[in-house]
């Protein structure tokens, strides 16, 4: 069996399939509403393990192979060394990063899904990290990093409006100009693409 887990704004969906793509179990779970386009990771972690508690107790865990997360593309969250998170996380329809995003308009390429006060590249010169924060997470991201310990590493779909260049598949050089610093970006991977197994204690 295989799971797919999507985090949105309202809510947390779950999902369990066979190999033929057939339906085995579903589950849901209502989020609070994010408060001035804000919200803390915590309701998503929590979130998620009540609709995959809710889920498991439909199916066989044993049979697990895989589990696929999304979430909101845009939502902004930054975090310490360990993953923990520092501050609230900004969501995707946040748009107070006006002057941030006309700095990157006078630098990124047109076709680039960095453009506007709404993208995670604009929050990110926003929010200004400080020397605390070592990743740059997305919603999905930060999931992944708790199940597996494995944070800082992200998907192409994710990436898009942080600056990601998917023709060249690179993070690129023009983000410099705008004084990111790299160390705080994810490794982008292709969607689908396993991470790493789940750790022991979960």
């Amino acid at each position: 069996m295989f799971i797919g887990i999507d985090l949105g704004t309202s809510g947390v969906r779950s999902i369990a399939i066979n190999a033929n793509g057939e339906i085995i179990a579903e589950a849901r779970i209502s989020l609070p509403a994010p408060i001035n386009c804000e919200q803390e990771p915590k309701i998503w972690w929590e979130g998620f393990t009540a609709t995959l508690t809710a889920l498991l107790k439909q199916l066989d865990p044993t049979q697990i192979k895989s589990i696929a997360i999304d979430g909101t593309s845009g939502t902004l969250l930054l975090a310490n060394k360990n993953g923990n998170p520092i501050g609230s996380a900004l969501m995707y329809n946040d748009g107070r990063s006006v002057e941030e995003a006309q700095r990157i308009a006078k630098i990124a390429p047109k076709e680039s899904a960095a453009h506007g006060a709404t993208s995670t590249l604009a929050k990110l010169l926003h929010l200004n990290p400080g020397p605390e924060v070592k990743f740059a997470l997305h919603q999905a991201d930060w999931i992944v990093g708790n199940l597996t310990g494995h944070y800082g590493i992200s998907d192409e779909n994710n990436s898009l409006k942080l600056g990601y260049d998917a023709i060249h598949k690179e993070l690129p050089a023009w983000l410099d100009q705008l004084g990111v610093n790299r160390t705080l970006l994810p490794k982008v991977m292709m969607p689908g693409t396993p991470i790493a197994p789940i750790t022991a204690e979960i």
